[in-house]
């Protein structure tokens, strides 16, 4: 079932230039623009606008299914804006997204007490990860929990 699935569609990820990674769009955005990226972290901030949403996205190395890796490394942050409403209470902090979308140059707003440099994608596709839930684990095996002696086919003592 999942052999074949990717969270970006067939057709967008024929125009995805793979020969820019997150470093060289994070040192020169604009020798990036107009290219189409992959790209993809934590979701840190959502701020929702006339023209659409904007969401400032804390970036993480993707694995092989396209997924931001649970890691505490990142080379840094980029914003991505969506020309539709996206619901803050759904987009929230600490979702993870994949994004594909055009690199359309930089913006630099404050971080804290320094002026941080971002660079600016427009997504074309944008997929929200599910989120993960840890496994339960029991200390022992299931069939020690059963007691035998009231299994429905067992007879009373």
């Amino acid at each position: 079932m999942w052999g074949c699935f990717h969270p970006i569609s067939k057709s967008v990820r024929k125009e995805i230039d793979h020969g820019v990674t997150f470093a060289d769009l994070r040192q020169n955005p604009e020798a990036c623009i107009g290219k189409v990226v992959l790209v993809g972290g934590d979701i840190i901030a959502i701020v929702n606008q006339q023209e659409g949403t904007l969401l400032e996205v804390l970036q993480k190395r993707l694995d092989s299914w396209q997924r931001p890796c649970e890691e505490d490394a990142s080379q840094g942050r980029f914003l991505v804006i969506v020309s539709t409403f996206l619901d803050p209470a759904i987009y929230r902090q600490g979702r993870e997204i994949t994004v594909a979308g055009e690199v359309t140059g930089k913006k630099v707003q404050r971080l804290g007490d320094i002026d941080y440099l971002y660079p600016v994608v427009h997504a074309k596709e944008l997929y929200l990860w599910p989120e993960y839930q840890e496994p339960v684990y029991y200390p022992y095996p299931v069939w020690y929990y059963w007691d035998m002696y009231y299994f429905p086919y067992w007879p009373r003592r």
